[in-house]
């Protein structure tokens, strides 16, 4: 598993909930837009990419990694929205 934040809040939580759970457990600290195209995702089951869905630029960065990695592993795409409890119905 691959996670990418640049939230030392998403970082910690990552680590927490994952660190028992993942066979390999890489925390890579930055912003997709900054490191996306660099990832090696090698090995990884899962990418985890904390992006910030208010800026076109990070989205544009999502859809390169998208494109340069293919269907394996799959990405996981978590934004601050996504990140909110949703409201009881």
């Amino acid at each position: 598993m691959v996670v990418l934040t640049a939230d030392q809040v998403f970082e910690t939580r990552s680590l927490d909930v994952w660190r028992q759970r993942a066979d390999r457990l890489e925390v890579i600290r930055g912003r997709l837009v900054a490191l996306g195209d660099s990832i090696d995702v090698e090995g990884a089951t899962v990418v985890v990419a904390d992006v910030d869905g208010g800026d076109e630029a990070e989205l544009r960065a999502l859809e390169r990694l998208l494109r340069r990695i293919g269907a394996w592993p799959p990405v996981v795409a978590v934004t601050k929205a996504s990140m909110k409890a949703s409201p009881a119905a």
